[in-house]
């Protein structure tokens, strides 16, 4: 199957590989690409659809914007493309996401993997995430990339490539203040005893914004979660281990 791009709303995606369909959707100001690494290596056994959100949001949905709305059109997006997914892996915001998606509908969430996410919306993003008037946003940008990686792959050649990647592939910053306010008020807690599928927690011992604490309390309260945690890596395994993380999706998948 060929890489596809098509938009329905605000959402696009890219469609590769074949087998049991892997749903990707990324982080805060992240885009499709983000997962480029991981799915080079799932797209042999698994046909892999990446989202993102992209384009403005009208002002008077910004103001209204919630993890669980998005849910609900990423919700509407599989059913009306017919889409099925084998399992929903979702990254920081986007698995705030897919939790709200199972939750809602949890025939489209048969499996999940939360990949460097959390409980709990951070409120301190707006001040470390928000741009910045006097910043370029490609500066702002790479220093929020910068963030959320370990000291030692912000200073390596793949960092610039990622950074690259981001900035000439995405419509996504463009609804970015609306996604991280909902970010924010984000508080899931007291659902996660009713997240019923499978469910994988990825998360990095160096990650600064969602602490292995974050991913601690989801292993806790979500029935039957496992929990895999990778040394060295920050808040984006997928580009900075891609090939534990896709071991462990795999063996994940796998796995009775």
């Amino acid at each position: 199957m060929s890489d596809q791009f098509d938009t329905i709303e605000r959402i696009v995606h890219t469609d590769t590989g074949e087998g049991p369909m892997l749903l990707f959707i990324p982080g805060l100001g992240l885009n499709t690409r983000i997962f480029t690494p991981m799915v080079t290596l799932l797209k042999q056994q698994f046909r892999c659809v990446c989202i993102e959100f992209s384009g403005p949001v009208p002002p008077g949905e910004a103001r209204n914007c919630s993890i669980e709305s998005l849910a609900a059109e990423v919700n509407t997006f599989l059913r009306r493309r017919q889409f099925n997914p084998h399992c929903v892996i979702g990254h920081s915001l986007g698995g705030f996401i897919a939790m709200r998606m199972t939750l809602a509908a949890p025939d489209l969430v048969p499996r999940m993997v939360l990949l460097a996410s959390a409980a709990l919306g951070d409120s301190s993003l707006v001040t470390r995430f928000m741009p910045n008037r006097l910043t370029h946003p490609n500066d702002r940008l790479q220093q929020n990339i910068a963030m959320c990686v370990s000291p030692n792959f912000a200073s390596g050649e793949l960092f610039s490539a990622v950074v690259s990647d981001q900035l000439h592939h995405s419509g996504s910053g463009r609804c970015f203040v609306p996604l991280l306010r909902a970010a924010t008020r984000f508080d899931i807690r007291r659902d996660l005893p009713r997240i019923a599928g499978p469910t994988l927690i990825i998360c990095g011992e160096a990650d600064p914004i969602a602490p292995i604490a974050q991913s601690e309390l989801l292993l806790q309260h979500i029935p039957g979660a496992r929990l895999v945690c990778l040394p060295k890596v920050a808040h984006l395994p997928q580009v900075e281990a891609p090939t534990q993380t896709a071991d462990a999706v795999i063996d994940f998948l796998q796995t009775p």
